[in-house]
């Protein structure tokens, strides 16, 4: 709730009993507001799964994160490997938190896509 542009958001996952914070890079102007005031040692607008909202803006960040492509599939950043998944194929190789995240997004939260 520190963040004066809300770039960090409480994500319900089904099955999760715990929100899970997703970033969004569009939304982030690095103050590091969420870094000061962050209760667990963390710099969210670093640290948090990030949503990008452009290639540009993917391709110029370090943070993991992903970049919906055309329909189920994205554009995934883990560490230093970039990779392409469908994400509504359960067997497509992706962490399966992970995969449920972003289908969450995709599904409950639609307008965290739009820019």
């Amino acid at each position: 709730g520190v963040c004066p542009n809300r770039a960090n958001v409480a994500i319900r996952v089904p099955g999760k009993r715990q929100r899970q914070i997703l970033h969004m890079d569009g939304m982030c102007n690095e103050c590091g507001n969420c870094g000061v005031f962050c209760p667990y040692d963390s710099r969210p607008y670093k640290d948090k799964f990030t949503l990008f909202w452009n290639r540009a803006d993917f391709e110029n960040s370090t943070n993991a994160g992903y970049l919906p492509l055309e329909g189920s599939r994205v554009l995934v950043r883990l560490g230093s490997v970039v990779r392409e998944y469908d994400a509504a194929d359960p067997a497509c190789g992706l962490y399966e938190d992970l995969r449920q995240l972003i289908l969450t997004v995709a599904k409950d939260y639609p307008y965290l896509l739009r820019h």
